[in-house]
């Protein structure tokens, strides 16, 4: 419940904050809380889906073959598919 304490202005209250508010007293509306919970994970897990093949290739590659000219072409290669 720290981010009541830190910020005060409701519009610049966290999204958590946000999904709490839809408990009143003593009653929980889980399936709203579940619903915007998940429009709230959407996005993260699109990029995680998008991004899958970039994490698996960084994570195959042993640190000691991680060399400048490799990183620099892994840097290539990933905005040569970001910007198709």
């Amino acid at each position: 419940m720290s981010p009541y304490l830190y910020i005060s202005d409701i519009n610049k209250q966290m999204l958590s904050v946000g999904i709490k508010l839809f408990s009143a007293g003593q009653v929980q509306d889980y399936g709203s809380q579940m619903a915007a919970a998940t429009l709230v994970l959407l996005p993260i897990i699109l990029v995680f889906l998008f991004c899958q093949r970039f994490f698996i290739e960084s994570a195959a590659i042993p640190d000691h073959f991680m060399t400048y000219a490799s990183l620099f072409a892994f840097e290539q290669n990933f905005k040569a598919e970001l910007f198709k």
